[in-house]
């Protein structure tokens, strides 16, 4: 059995804030929306803790962990995923340039992000 949490290194900035806009299109488009939490959570030792493997998008959210949480564990992968910030959190009403350029950019993070959920999974399904 697999359980998955997430949590973040700018959580806290972001409480109160709604999920953008584009992230629960290409949650309900994959048909996973009803998994979403509505709650920002911020990256801390306790967390780290208990889990078994930890993944960090990319090099910095690593370096957070060490920095900030005393992370030295080595249950962990970098996948290198940089993460995407476009727009504004309210859906477009008008679908300019900058919005298609979005909505490109994050499908393209998510196929990356499912490919290798996928491959993680079949490493630990063995």
């Amino acid at each position: 059995d697999f359980s998955v949490s997430s949590s973040g290194i700018s959580a806290d900035e972001n409480a109160g804030r709604q999920v953008s806009w584009y992230t629960e299109r290409l949650l309900e488009e994959a048909g996973i929306l009803k998994y979403e939490t509505k709650i920002w959570t911020e990256i801390s030792m306790e967390i780290l803790k208990k889990q078994d493997l930890i993944i960090f998008m990319e090099p910095v959210h690593l370096e957070y962990a060490k920095k900030n949480c005393g992370f030295s564990g080595e249950n962990f992968e970098v996948w290198n995923v940089p993460d995407v910030t476009c727009g504004t959190e309210d859906s477009p009403k008008v679908i300019d340039e900058s919005e298609i350029l979005c909505r490109n950019m994050t499908k393209v993070t998510f196929r990356d992000i499912k490919e290798r959920v996928d491959d993680l999974v079949g490493r630990y399904k063995k």
